[in-house]
């Protein structure tokens, strides 16, 4: 459930960049790092395999056994699905936050998101740290600012609010991230960036870091997310008013932190986009989407939660996507209460379904927040009625 994007060596640089031309060097080398981090799946080359001797597969057996132990041990469901399920990227790796010390007016470099409560002000730094190129993450400080959220589990969370010139300041978009993510890597040069998105939909877009993502304290597990999402939803009531129109968006494990709000229903949130989701991890694994009941073991019980939304429900998914099947989109859109069509793009997977390069996805998206969500629809309605 990840769609994690590695990040381009100096080499991978200094070789491209070899060979764009003199003519424009400030465009060519900001067209370079977008192209650097976009996925790449059609140019790996398939691996020769090798045979494995008795030592080899003795060596194999080990890993087997003691990867296998790791897991079950302690044989408890919550800790077995912390293994499983998340894997945070190392924090500092995409991105760093700093803060103005409210006491000697220092700059700091936070070591957690719970010390922001302490600064003046905060901010974030991004970027490789190899190749600085501030033109490319100007955006950052001044187009959106950071946050932090407190949850009622206890965790600060990390959070960024991108805004978006001239779009409806009354609509936020929150977005919800994959496995093997956090909002840095986000925010680098790519089809996928913060800024892209919010520009693409016209619509500001909040996201942030599960506990334990980032620089979010605490420790990742399914009650966590569930509390994180959350934690963000009531923030964003508080700075914007009752008036405020919410709609959740969930990219792979995302998806099941929407849904679980969602199927509350609670005030302001107009609409529900779900991409590339799951019906439930055991169903995931066992490639059974349509599963009728549930495993006491099972996690993200998205196809029970699905039929409690009341809010119209969008579903993208890939039909190329290898990670999580389409069958799993297929199956939660027959279950959801009000859906609107769905989209299954056909040349999606689960790394560039919500890439801005998919066009019709962004339409679709795009049409959803306009024409179908249910405040929207309410106020063509009520100018129907007045003009007659």
């Amino acid at each position: 459930m990840s769609g994690r994007v590695t990040h381009p060596s100096s080499s991978a640089f200094s070789d491209t960049f070899a060979t764009t031309g003199e003519e424009d060097p400030k465009r060519a080398r900001v067209k370079l790092v977008q192209d650097v981090y976009e996925p790449r799946h059609d140019i790996r080359e398939p691996r020769p395999r090798k045979r494995r001797g008795c030592c080899g597969k003795c060596c194999l057996i080990c890993k087997v056994c003691g990867l296998f132990c790791y897991i079950i041990c302690p044989p408890i469901p919550e800790y077995i699905t912390r293994k499983l399920a998340f894997h945070a990227l190392k924090r500092g790796e995409t991105y760093e936050i700093h803060g103005l010390n409210e006491e000697d007016g220092t700059v700091v470099k936070l070591s957690s998101a719970k010390k922001a409560h302490e600064m003046k002000r905060i901010w974030i730094e991004t970027g490789p740290k190899k190749v600085r190129m501030p033109e490319l993450f100007a955006w950052v400080q001044n187009d959106g600012m950071p946050f932090v959220v407190k949850t009622k589990r206890g965790n600060s969370l990390a959070c960024y609010w991108y805004h978006v010139r001239g779009g409806n300041a009354n609509t936020i978009i929150l977005f919800a991230q994959p496995n093997s993510s956090d909002i840095g890597l986000f925010m680098q040069p790519s089809s996928m960036s913060i800024n892209r998105l919010g520009s693409a939909f016209q619509t500001d877009i909040v996201f942030f870091d599960y506990s334990g993502f980032g620089y979010s304290t605490g420790t990742p597990c399914e009650k966590n997310v569930y509390a994180d999402i959350e934690a963000v939803y009531d923030y964003l009531r508080d700075v914007k008013g009752e008036n405020v129109e919410i709609i959740l968006m969930g990219l792979s494990m995302g998806t099941a932190a929407s849904i679980d709000l969602a199927a509350k229903n609670p005030p302001n949130v107009v609409g529900v986009i779900l991409l590339a989701p799951f019906t439930s991890a055991l169903r995931l694994l066992r490639n059974n989407p349509d599963d009728a009941e549930s495993c006491c073991l099972d996690r993200f019980l998205s196809f029970e939660k699905a039929s409690m939304i009341e809010a119209p429900t969008l579903v993208i998914h890939g039909l190329e996507d290898g990670t999580i099947p389409v069958t799993h989109g297929k199956s939660l859109q027959r279950q959801l209460k009000r859906p609107v069509p769905p989209f299954y793009a056909k040349n999606g997977d689960h790394a560039n379904i919500l890439s801005t390069k998919q066009t019709m996805v962004m339409h679709r998206i795009n049409h959803f927040i306009l024409n179908e969500t249910t405040t929207k629809s309410k106020s063509r309605r009520d100018a129907a009625v007045d003009t007659e």
